[in-house]
């Protein structure tokens, strides 16, 4: 089965504008490894707040997990394992 997705200019601006304050908060909170401390928050409410459920933080010191069962469930995605590193240097 093929779908097709149509997706508006500005669809892409507002998302661009959510992405680069995304960017912007985290590279202000930017930190080396393992000291980061605002980043896993944030992804944490991201996460939380796009419906992901048992959202936990301190996974290996300053990891994050989400619970993806609820999304597989109502058939939105079939799986996910996104891994990104959130220490970094501070963008100017």
């Amino acid at each position: 089965m093929v779908s097709t997705l149509m997706i508006s200019g500005e669809d892409v601006r507002v998302c661009a504008e959510k992405a680069e304050s995304c960017f912007k908060h985290l590279h202000r909170y930017s930190k080396t490894g393992f000291e980061e401390r605002e980043t896993p928050k944030f992804i944490a409410q991201k996460l939380e707040s796009y419906g992901f459920e048992k959202v936990r933080t301190g996974v290996g010191k300053t990891g994050v997990v989400a619970d993806l069962v609820s999304y597989r469930a109502r058939g939105d995605v079939s799986g996910l394992l996104p891994r990104c590193s959130g220490d970094g240097e501070p963008a100017p």
